[in-house]
């Protein structure tokens, strides 16, 4: 009765970033543009989708609390496709239109639990908790001359077992499902092809370039009427609905279209709008620098929703694009189809992250 008051939320996972490159740049995860974006803003995948067919992430793994217990885990997986008009060759429109559809995973593992009866040391049973969410994710891309703009939308099927059934009669009661929707868009503004305009110059042939790309992202997540319900519906909790919004800086030196240097600065906000008063509101800062497209170097700082923690980020991410973007700007005539190919086509990463 007392949780109904204050309306407080259940199936706070929800709200975690899972992302280690987001989590390295202060938790600013529904700005950026990658193949974790299905999880974090549905319309970030418009815009990812607009020069990229598939991707695979899975998963992304986190040791949660890991001074507290060494079972708590939370794992994320995304498994995205699109298709564009560049990519159909369709070259006769100054508008290039994606789609991406995605289907991600996100569970948080409890860990193993020990059901006490009424006499200290009386165990009823052991068991394991954990809580999922299942995303189904559609998201459309638009790009003219520089200016892009994504818009998606997010189905989630929650799943909260906080106990199993057959662990005691007392634990049977510790389930709980639910579905939730988020929306997002995303829209950035390459200064460099607004200015040139149509007329551009093919970047792979222009040798020394620069590239000035702002970001503005925005996200409803959780939202929808259905309550988390593991008893009856007097005790039923809310979602955790909130909103994020962010802004990106990017910055880059090119040489024939392959990046020399590069920096991003990002930054976001939080507005929680169940669960919480909306005086205080999470915000996290970020940066990021990038050499040769391969090696990056991250950091940033995070404040809680009271305001009376804050965190400072850091890590570290390896990219082939990269490599492949130099193989075909110092090669230009040199390569094989095949080594063209997995250049253009192919990207495999790794992120890591640690916060304090």
């Amino acid at each position: 009765m007392a949780q109904a008051n204050i309306s407080e939320a259940a199936a706070l996972f929800l709200v975690i970033s899972n992302s280690p490159r987001a989590s390295a740049m202060g938790l600013s995860s529904v700005i950026l543009v990658d193949g974790q974006s299905a999880l974090y803003n549905p319309g970030a995948l418009g815009v990812y989708h607009l020069d990229r067919h598939l991707s695979i992430s899975a998963p992304s793994s986190t040791r949660w609390l890991p001074t507290l217990a060494d079972d708590l885990r939370m794992k994320t997986s995304s498994f995205s496709g699109g298709i564009s008009t560049r990519s159909l060759n369709r070259s006769g429109s100054e508008v290039n239109v994606g789609l991406g559809f995605a289907y991600s995973r996100q569970r948080l593992d409890l860990g193993e639990q020990v059901g006490i009866g009424e006499n200290p040391g009386d165990t009823v049973g052991l068991f394991e908790s954990h809580q999922t969410a299942n995303y189904y994710t559609g998201s459309l891309g638009l790009d003219y001359h520089g200016i892009r703009l994504g818009l998606g939308v997010t189905r989630k099927k929650i799943h909260s077992q906080l106990s199993t059934a057959g662990a005691g009669s007392e634990l049977d009661t510790g389930t709980a499902e639910a579905s939730s929707t988020d929306w997002g868009m995303l829209l950035e503004f390459s200064i460099i092809d607004m200015i040139s305009g149509p007329d551009r110059a093919d970047t792979r042939t222009a040798g020394w370039t620069g590239a000035f790309t702002l970001s503005i992202a925005y996200l409803n997540a959780n939202s929808g009427s259905e309550m988390l319900s593991y008893i009856d519906a007097s005790q039923a909790d809310p979602l955790p609905h909130l909103s994020r919004r962010g802004l990106s800086f990017y910055a880059a030196l090119r040489y024939n279209g392959a990046v020399a240097l590069s920096g991003r600065l990002v930054t976001h906000q939080e507005r929680h709008l169940v669960g919480t008063s909306n005086n205080n509101r999470p915000h996290g800062n970020g940066v990021e620098f990038g050499v040769f497209d391969v090696i990056f170097m991250r950091a940033g700082r995070y404040t809680d929703l009271e305001g009376d923690i804050q965190l400072t980020t850091r890590g570290i991410g390896l990219s082939t694009a990269g490599l492949g973007a130099w193989l075909i700007a110092t090669n230009e005539s040199g390569l094989s189809p095949m080594l063209r190919f997995l250049a253009n086509h192919v990207e495999l990463t790794f992120d890591y992250a640690k916060y304090d």
